[in-house]
C-alpha cells in the first residue's frame, strides 16, 4: 500500500523501537476501550463475583463455622483446609473460559481492525514508530484486559485467604499464587495473540469479533472432542483447543486430585507436553498473522 510521502510528511530520521511509544499507544487504546460499558460491566462483575465467592468460602472454612456440607464436599474431592486456595482457583478455572473468550472478542479484535478501517496504518508508519512498537502496543492493550479478568482474581483470592486465615500463610501460599497465575498468563498470550491476528484480517471490528468467535467455536467445541473421542481415540488431540491448553495448565499446576474432573472427563489425560505445544503454536499463529498483515503496509517517498 504505497503512500505519498508529502501527504503524510514521512519521518526522515531513523526509527528505533521505543518503550515510551509502546506505553503511550497502549494507554490510549486502554482508555478508549474502557469507554465501552459492556467491557466495564464484564470486568467489574466477574471481579466482584470472585471476591464474594472467595470471602464466603474462606470465611466458612477459616473461622471454624464451616457449613458441614461444604467441608464434606471438599474432603470428598480430596482437598484439605490448607489447600483451600488451590481449590478456589481450580473452581475459578471451571467457568472462566467462556468469559475470557468474550472479553478477547470485545477488546482484542477491534485493535487492528479499527486502524485498517480508518486507513491509519500508513499514518502510523510514516512517523518514527516501528513495527515492533506497534505490535507491542496492541499486544499490551489486549493483555491488559485479559489479565484483569484472568490474573487479578487469583491475586484477590490470595489476599482474602491470607486475611481470613487464623495463622500466617502469606509466605507459605505464595507458590500456590504463582501456580495460579501461570494458567492465566498462558490464556492471555494465546487468546490475545489470536484476537490480534484475526483483527488484522478484517476491516470491521464486528467482522473480526464474529470470525474470532467462530474460530474458537470450531477449535474448542467441535474439533477436539470429535478427533479425540470419535476418530483417533487419543485425548492429546484436545490440545487443538487453546482453552483446553490453558485449562490443562491449571489442572497440572494446581494439583487437582485425579478423581476430580467434572467438566472435561478426558482433560487430565491430555498430555501436559502437548498442551504446552498447542498453546505455543496458537500464540505463534496469532502473532504470525498479525505481523504478516502489518508488514504489507509500505510508506515510500
Amino acid at each position: 500500500m504505497p503512500v505519498d510521502r508529502a501527504a503524510y510528511r514521512a519521518w526522515d530520521g531513523a526509527a528505533r523501537p521505543s518503550a515510551g511509544a509502546v506505553l503511550v499507544s497502549a494507554g490510549a487504546m486502554i482508555r478508549r476501550i474502557l469507554r465501552l460499558k459492556l467491557v466495564r460491566w464484564l470486568l467489574g462483575t466477574i471481579t466482584i463475583g470472585v471476591c464474594v465467592f472467595s470471602s464466603v468460602i474462606f470465611t466458612f472454612m477459616r473461622e471454624g463455622r464451616a457449613n458441614r456440607r461444604v467441608a464434606e464436599v471438599l474432603e470428598r474431592l480430596g482437598y484439605e483446609q490448607g489447600s483451600l486456595l488451590a481449590w478456589a482457583n481450580r473452581s475459578f478455572w471451571t467457568w472462566i473460559g467462556f468469559w475470557a473468550v468474550l472479553v478477547a472478542a470485545l477488546t482484542g479484535t477491534r485493535l487492528i481492525a479499527e486502524d485498517r478501517r480508518a486507513k491509519a496504518l500508513p499514518l502510523y508508519f510514516s512517523r518514527p514508530v516501528t513495527l515492533l512498537d506497534y505490535v507491542l502496543g496492541k499486544a499490551l492493550t489486549a493483555a491488559f484486559f485479559l489479565a484483569v479478568l484472568l490474573c487479578l482474581p487469583p491475586v484477590l483470592m490470595y489476599v482474602i485467604d491470607t486475611a481470613l486465615s487464623p495463622e500466617s500463610v502469606a509466605v507459605s501460599h505464595l507458590p500456590i499464587l504463582g501456580r495460579s497465575l501461570l494458567p492465566g498468563l498462558v490464556a492471555v498470550a494465546v487468546l490475545g495473540s489470536l484476537a490480534l491476528g484475526v483483527s488484522a484480517l478484517c476491516e470491521k471490528p464486528s467482522h473480526a469479533a464474529f470470525l474470532f468467535l467462530g474460530l474458537l467455536f470450531v477449535a474448542h467445541v467441535m474439533l477436539p472432542r470429535m478427533l479425540a473421542e470419535h476418530i483417533f481415540d487419543n485425548n492429546d488431540w484436545l490440545a487443538i483447543s487453546p482453552v483446553h491448553c490453558a485449562h490443562r495448565f491449571a489442572i497440572e499446576l494446581l494439583e487437582v486430585p485425579a478423581q476430580v474432573d467434572p467438566d472435561y472427563p478426558g482433560m487430565r489425560a491430555l498430555g501436559f507436553r502437548w498442551a504446552a505445544i498447542g498453546a505455543t503454536l496458537w500464540t505463534a499463529l496469532g502473532f504470525g498473522l498479525l505481523v504478516s498483515r502489518i508488514r504489507t503496509v509500505e510508506v515510500v517517498g
